[in-house]
């Protein structure tokens, strides 16, 4: 499962930070568990390397060596450590009210920070100091770019088809049923893609983390007709489309809500929140909330590796 999404998500374009990490850390592993089990290298290695001319004469005598008593300083508590300043820099579009509401802060707050005398009046470019605040905060790396979640011409590069077909897992066998007769699943995705602008690769990516679609030929009946939503919580989103087809509405909820409607919060279901990180971009938004909406929270911690 790991290749088939390492293999999206390189197709994808995902930051390199977020897709290789994986492969980083198994590199440094490897590297260092070579070097330990390796002998130390022999004596003409070590003479060849250090240019030493007469390796026979490079033994030194011991000698003695008095170390003074040291006197010993009292112990002292070390100084509280105090929070980092967090700045904010003023972009387009930015008001007083949508700052405040990203970070949680109260306006009122902020507006003495600052020394603000005309809360209307932002420059863009502008640095704003903001207040101390204890926040739980989503992940703050950014997956996704925007260009890779929303379709668009980059997305006429991807051979959605040709892709699918090389895969091993069910997806590439799975046919549907609709009134204008028999499609397959990889023209269902593709339809699901058109008709909510979403990049097919991010749907092909939630069918494979839930239901091992691509990787998988063992996928039971439940996983091909509710890969994402379970029977319980889809009721009347039975069937491949349907499911993707919520999929992409909910991404582009996340996507839409943080870009343009001033979103700062994700909810679980259970009534616990979390603030966005305001490094983020849309896409990585749209992602993390489409995974609140199917994950408990300890879940969605998985998920995205908080």
């Amino acid at each position: 499962m790991l290749g088939i999404r390492t293999r999206i998500f390189r197709k994808y374009s995902l930051s390199r930070a977020a897709a290789l990490a994986l492969s980083a850390l198994l590199i440094c592993l490897l590297s260092a568990c070579a070097t330990a089990g390796q002998p130390a290298s022999d004596t003409q290695s070590i003479v060849a390397l250090n240019a030493i001319a007469s390796p026979q004469s490079t033994s030194l005598p011991p000698t003695a060596t008095t170390i003074p008593p040291i006197q010993a300083e009292p112990e002292t508590s070390p100084e509280p450590s105090q929070p980092p300043i967090v700045m904010h820099t003023v972009v387009p579009g930015d008001t007083v009210t949508r700052i405040a509401q990203r970070y949680n802060i109260a306006v009122s707050d902020l507006l003495a920070a600052n020394n603000l005398a005309n809360p209307d009046l932002l420059m863009v470019g502008e640095v704003l100091v903001l207040p101390q605040v204890t926040v739980d905060y989503t992940e703050g790396v950014r997956i996704l770019a925007d260009s890779r979640l929303v379709r668009s011409v980059h997305s006429a590069n991807f051979d959605l088809h040709g892709f699918v077909a090389e895969q091993p897992g069910i997806l590439r066998e799975l046919t549907i049923t609709l009134d204008s007769g028999q499609v397959s699943a990889a023209q269902i995705v593709e339809r699901v893609s058109q008709e909510y602008s979403v990049d097919a690769r991010i749907l092909l990516a939630f069918l494979e983390h839930f239901a091992g679609l691509l990787s998988r030929q063992d996928a039971g009946d439940a996983a091909r007709v509710y890969p994402l939503l379970p029977q319980a919580n889809g009721i009347g989103r039975a069937g491949l489309y349907n499911q993707l087809s919520w999929l992409a509405d909910q991404l582009n909820q996340g996507y839409y809500d943080w870009k343009y409607r001033g979103a700062t919060q994700l909810k679980f279901a259970d009534n616990s929140e979390l603030q966005f990180d305001p490094s983020l971009n849309a896409a990585t938004v749209a992602v993390q909330y489409a995974l609140s909406q199917l994950l408990s929270p300890a879940g969605w911690r998985d998920a995205v590796g908080v």
